[in-house]
């Protein structure tokens, strides 16, 4: 029931704002807790015969009040233990979390993470498995040409990923295989996905994009679910690995976008999907805040920005819907998804003077 009540508070805040404004006013409505962006690295966690295997987490956290994020692991054969999460970076706008701990017990297979902020629930999967269970990836490259640049100015996102080959320390290009493209904002800490491509022969890659803002940018690889066999054969250059494989992330690179001082710089904050976890034909509500704030006032808190049009979207789509923001900058909406995967919401700019909006989260399958 916890997609009923985010809808609840919701309605609760539009009646609220409502009220306000027939007073001639408005009234503050603090941002319910969220919890906007969980990662495990690695994933997965490789258990190393003789040493304790343990497993590191990050998780973004915004809204709410003075809440503190819990942690319960939960193993495949169902022992349970806490994970202890520390605030590691704060902004007005966000929490950065981060926890390290040991696995309960060394078993492989799939383990759960139950995460708990205030009233938001969220739920992450990972895998533990023996080191030669399957086969590395890496990004012995990643970079962003020009690093500096006006905004507007087409910038190219460039890298390479490589595959291990048998169970030494060689690894060769790994061809034909998807990599998704990923921002983050310099003041905020949760990654949202722009965009896929697939790399080449010699498993290179390049995007080219535009420079709308300074934006911190990396690579992923998220092996398919359905590689088939136990073998991997090499041709022309070419390394194609029929065998399953581990995912990767690339390094950081930054590019830096310069914007005049009225520039007007726009975030989604608290983008998220409840419930995150559907089952068939089963509604999801997406919500979020837009807000604004000039180059010039950087150093300054960010502001609501109402009256301005949202669409959700899954990624690369067309929009299934969309919000205009009231003056709290709040945005909803509802329906049911014909896919899982990663859903985005997106304001287009109304012209140069200001930036896009962006915003993105995983809805997945029961």
């Amino acid at each position: 029931m916890n997609w009923l009540t985010t809808l609840l508070r919701r309605l609760l805040d539009f009646l609220r704002w409502l009220l306000g404004l027939l007073r001639g006013g408005t009234v503050g409505v603090d941002v319910p807790a969220h919890i906007v962006f969980a990662e495990v690295d690695p994933d997965p966690v490789l258990l190393v015969a003789g040493s304790g295997a343990s497993v590191g987490v990050r998780v973004v956290t915004a809204g709410g009040r003075d809440e503190t994020l819990t942690g319960t692991l939960t193993a495949p054969d169902g022992t349970t233990a806490p994970l202890a999460f520390r605030a590691a970076l704060t902004t007005p706008e966000e929490t950065s979390w981060e926890a390290d701990g040991p696995l309960p017990v060394a078993a492989a297979g799939s383990w759960g993470l139950s995460l708990m902020y205030g009233e938001a629930a969220a739920e992450v999967t990972f895998t533990a498995e023996e080191p030669d269970a399957r086969q590395a990836t890496r990004f012995p490259a990643f970079d962003v040409t020009p690093e500096e640049e006006d905004a507007g100015t087409p910038i190219l996102l460039r890298g390479k990923l490589e595959v291990q080959v048998g169970g030494g320390q060689e690894f060769a290009g790994f061809a034909d295989q998807p990599v998704t493209l990923e921002f983050r904002y310099p003041d905020s800490f949760a990654w949202i996905e722009i965009t896929d491509t697939v790399t080449g022969p010699r498993g290179d890659f390049e995007v080219t994009v535009t420079a709308e803002e300074s934006r911190f940018w990396r690579a992923a690889y998220d092996p398919p679910e359905d590689v088939p066999g136990p073998v991997m054969t090499f041709a022309a250059g070419r390394a194609r690995a029929a065998s399953a494989t581990r995912g990767a992330r690339s390094r950081e690179a930054r590019n830096t976008a310069r914007v005049p001082p009225e520039f007007l710089h726009v975030r989604i904050f608290s983008f998220a999907a409840s419930p995150s976890t559907i089952g068939s034909k089963e509604d999801v509500v997406f919500s979020g805040y837009l807000k604004r704030r000039r180059e010039k006032d950087k150093n300054r808190s960010w502001a609501n920005y109402s009256g301005r049009s949202v669409g959700v979207k899954q990624k690369d789509g067309s929009p299934s819907g969309a919000d205009v923001t009231r003056n709290n900058g709040f945005f909803t909406v509802g329906f049911t998804p014909g896919e899982t995967g990663t859903w985005k919401a997106h304001y287009q700019k109304r012209g140069t003077s200001e930036g896009n909006g962006n915003a993105s989260v995983t809805v997945k399958r029961k």
